[in-house]
Parts: structure tokens; sequence; C-alpha cells
């Protein structure tokens, strides 16, 4: 139990610097934002590896799930009432950790149905396959109505503010890849780390591979510096490997 409960407040303590990277653009001056931002790309893979794992081992996927949700819907909140009232930066800035988290997690639950539905192929029960591929393409079809939803708003006979408002409300409150950071690729990858969450060599190539992508298109991004993620990782896999051995006192 010991190993759990130190990974899960090394994830939380995760969650919290990225939610300072969140509110960074709002908040802090450049420079103080540019240092902000190198810690955010190196702990959002840390933080995706920490909760593959994590969710893996829970007892109830379902409860995780709402608690990101309400988590999501809070952080916007926080946002909404920094933008109005401190810093007028827009929602379209705006980027949400626990959404992101949340997507990722029906990904994990779809791959899980996949799976169920795999062992079952004899049985000829289709329920668990319909239930993956439903979980695995929610998060784009949430997408898409917020993408539909925008555009319908964005017509002349709306008002800026109406628009501003309600298209904002809809991308904030619906768990879509638009407020996701750094985009699809980010929730992509913290699902390859539940799919091969046993892999570890492969996780460590899934970062690296993603760097070296993102130097080549975007050299002067810092998105190539979350390949230093993998020392961290590295360190907090092998401090596992060591509390899990038998010869070690895990009976606490």
């Amino acid at each position: 139990m010991k190993i759990y409960t130190h990974r899960s407040k090394l994830m939380y303590f995760a969650i919290f610097l990225m939610i300072i990277d969140s509110f960074r653009p709002l908040l802090f001056s450049l420079d103080t934002s540019l240092y902000l931002s190198i810690v955010g790309r190196i702990v959002y893979p840390i933080l995706l590896f920490l909760f593959a794992d994590s969710f893996y081992h829970t007892t109830n996927k379902k409860k995780i799930m709402i608690g990101l949700l309400l988590l999501s819907w809070l952080l916007s909140l926080g946002y909404g009432l920094i933008d109005h009232f401190i810093v007028p930066i827009g929602w379209q800035s705006y980027k949400n950790i626990f959404t992101t988290l949340l997507i990722v997690a029906m990904f994990n639950v779809g791959t899980d149905y996949l799976r169920k539905y795999r062992k079952q192929l004899g049985k000829k029960n289709y329920i668990p396959r319909f239930q993956g591929i439903v979980m695995i393409l929610l998060p784009f079809i949430l997408s898409f109505l917020v993408f539909e939803i925008g555009m319908f708003f964005l017509k002349p006979r709306f008002s800026k503010a109406i628009v501003y408002y309600i298209v904002g409300a809809v991308m904030l409150m619906l768990p879509s890849l638009f407020v996701v950071p750094t985009g699809v690729m980010m929730v992509i990858l913290g699902w390859l780390f539940y799919i091969f969450r046993k892999r570890r060599g492969i996780q460590y190539l899934l970062i690296l591979v993603y760097s070296i992508f993102s130097f080549l298109l975007h050299p002067y991004s810092l998105q190539w510096t979350m390949v230093f993620s993998i020392i961290a990782i590295h360190f907090c896999y092998r401090e596992k490997k060591e509390k899990t051995n038998p010869t070690s006192d895990i009976s606490e």
C-alpha cells in the first residue's frame, strides 16, 4: 500500500504543477512563464505515466471519471473568474489538465471494454465491443459538437457577447479536445502509456519519438524538453521495483 500512496502523492503534486501551468499566461511575467513552461513540459508526461498506473489499479473507475469532470468544471470556473476580474485573455487560450485526464480515462475504459470483448469472443457478447468503441469515439464526438456549436453562433445574427459567453461556456464545460494542453497527441500518449503500462521501454521510446518530432517540427518550441521526463519516470519505476521486492518490508 505504501508504494501506491507515495505515487498518488507524486501524481497530486504533478497535477498541482500542471494547474499552475494552465494559468501561467495570465499570472506570470514572460521570463517566469518561460521557466514554468519548461517545468510543465517535463511534468506533463510524468503525470500521464502516473495516471495510467493509478487508473489501472483503481477499484472505481466511474468515480474517478466523475471526479475529473467536476474538477474540470471547477478549474473552468476559476479560469473564468480570473479572465473576468484580473486578466481578460479569453477562453480561446484556456487549457484544462483535468479534461485531458478525463479524455485519457475515456480511452482507457474503452480499451478495457475491448479487451473484455476479446476474452469473450466465443460467447457472442458484442456489448463490451460496442461500449469500447463508444467510449473511444466519445471525445471526438463531443469535440465535433463543440465545433458545430461554435460555428453556429459565429453567424452574423448573433452578437459578439452571445458568441463569447455561450461558445466559451460550452467549450469549457464539455470534455473536448480543444482544451487539451499541447493538443491531441498528448492524449494519445497518455492512452498509449495505459496500453503499454507494463512495457517501460516502449513508454520511454514514445516520449523520445514525440520529443524528436516536436523538435524537428517546431525547433523554437519548448515541447521537446519533455524528453527529460524519462529520467524522473525511470527513477520512479526503479523505486517501485525496489519497494515491491520480496525481500523488502511491504506488509504495512
